[in-house]
């Protein structure tokens, strides 16, 4: 009798275990999404992701062997968003993979520990920001969402990857975002997630400029004006009140908003990368490249991302890499637009018509091959900078500007008639050539060596 309670109890243990999340047919614990450990430089963060093409087993052996045989390495996947993507963290990371990073570059690389094809891509992981730079503080001012009637009232999901949104500057709960199905990050992440803090509190933007509030204000004043079918933000906090954010986490809300229904995703941040000599890999481009491919590209969602801006401290911190020309260094993701198997990612700028010609923005970047639209400016006093006159309402007689404010010019233009586009472009056709054709986005031949086509749009 002793021993058949012993065994009823070990029994009712095991189920407790289950239940409670430890796993009984995972090998792995289902984990938070983290963000980057200031106790660990960025040289001792290593992000891997499996190739999708390789064997799941034996990826998952690798890292069952790598923590084995180093206690000190700890590693957090991307929940089930992607399992597939992990960060591992710890002191000497380096010297505890160097079998598995031996066919990598100077930052990483792709490879397997047995060789014989891609196992998987790694690179470090390291900070990456916002393009803009203002950084002054005033009081808060509500900006109340006009009302209007669509003419489709099916909506579409924009996922805003940003500090945020401030509820005090975006009063309209109806266009929140907020899904009735269990998110892949966990019950409480079906209104938007919070990478930084690891919880769904999104309605703040503690960065000062209130740069994910604003972004959100532009797509929707673009929704409203157009009138055809309404959006919701889905808010992917990836960047702190300093603007900062780390490649991992930009990776992880990607799978995340694409498992979340996002159809197209406002990318206003990015990070600067030199061009590479033949025969060399960019680890950080590459692994970034593909994870978009197979989450994004292949699913036909959008990526409206900014173009950057060149700033005299980017220059003095990177003199030898930093150009305004997108021809002669990279700024991720905005340089994917230059790459033809990544028809989904849009690069978007700031141009100036006037009497005296047209020109780009004096402080953004550009390029004739990468670069795919320029929205128009019409502020006089700052000429192909500021978006529209439209007035920051977090600072005092300061306009929005920047690149950042122009890729969401574009995501809402483009949100704002896509589910016209959807009806009258193919499926296997859906890609920003057609998308530009179809919505008959003109074209400036002066702009032409800063645009693609010199293509244009105005508010």
């Amino acid at each position: 009798m002793k021993n058949s309670k012993r065994i009823y109890w070990g029994i009712f243990l095991v189920v407790l275990l289950c239940l409670v999340g430890i796993g009984c047919f995972n090998d792995k614990t289902p984990n938070t999404p983290i963000s980057y450990n200031p106790n660990f430089p960025a040289d001792s963060q290593l992000i891997v992701w499996m190739a999708p093409e390789a064997d799941t087993a034996k990826f998952k052996d690798w890292l069952k062997n790598l923590k084995d045989n180093n206690s000190t390495v700890n590693y957090n996947y991307c929940d089930q968003c992607d399992s597939s993507l992990v960060v591992l963290s710890g002191p000497n990371l380096v010297t505890a993979v160097s079998g598995a990073l031996a066919s990598g570059g100077s930052r990483g690389g792709s490879g397997g520990p047995s060789g014989g094809g891609t196992l998987y891509y790694w690179c470090y992981n390291f900070d990456i920001s916002i393009s803009d730079s203002l950084y002054e503080t005033s009081k808060k001012d509500t900006v109340k969402i006009d009302e209007i009637r669509y003419l489709d009232p099916k909506p579409v999901t924009i996922a805003v990857f940003d500090t945020g949104i401030d509820s005090a500057m975006l009063t309209d709960a109806s266009y929140t975002y907020n899904s009735p199905n269990l998110s892949c990050l966990g019950p409480q992440a079906n209104k938007g997630w919070n990478f930084i803090a690891r919880n769904n509190a999104t309605n703040d933007d503690y960065f000062s400029p209130g740069h994910g509030s604003n972004v959100s204000r532009i797509i929707l004043k673009q929704i409203q004006q157009l009138g055809k079918n309404p959006v919701k933000i889905l808010p992917v906090k990836i960047h702190s009140k300093e603007g900062k954010g780390n490649l991992f986490d930009a990776l992880c809300g990607i799978a995340y908003a694409e498992k979340s229904g996002a159809v197209i995703i406002n990318a206003s941040f990015g990070f600067y990368s030199p061009r590479v000599q033949e025969r060399t890999v960019d680890s950080a481009a590459l692994l970034f490249k593909e994870f978009t491919k197979k989450h994004l590209t292949n699913n036909k969602i959008l990526m409206v991302a900014a173009a950057g801006n060149t700033s005299d401290a980017q220059q003095i911190a990177a003199i030898n890499f930093i150009s305004r020309n997108l021809d002669t260094m990279n700024f991720y993701p905005a340089s994917f637009a230059g790459d033809p198997e990544m028809q989904n990612v849009i690069a978007v700028t700031t141009v100036k018509e006037s009497g005296d010609g047209s020109r780009v923005s004096p402080r953004q970047n550009f390029s004739g091959n990468v670069v795919d639209i320029g929205v128009v400016s019409n502020n006089i006093i700052m000429p192909g900078d500021s978006i529209y006159l439209i007035k920051n309402p977090r600072l005092a007689n300061s306009m929005l500007e920047g690149s950042s404010y122009a890729a969401p010019v574009v995501a809402g233009y483009i949100g704002g008639n896509y589910n016209e586009l959807r009806s009258k472009i193919d499926s296997n056709e859906f890609n920003k050539q057609n998308i530009f054709d179809t919505l008959g986005i003109r074209e400036n031949a002066t702009l032409t060596p800063y645009v693609k086509a010199g293509k244009v749009i105005k508010q």
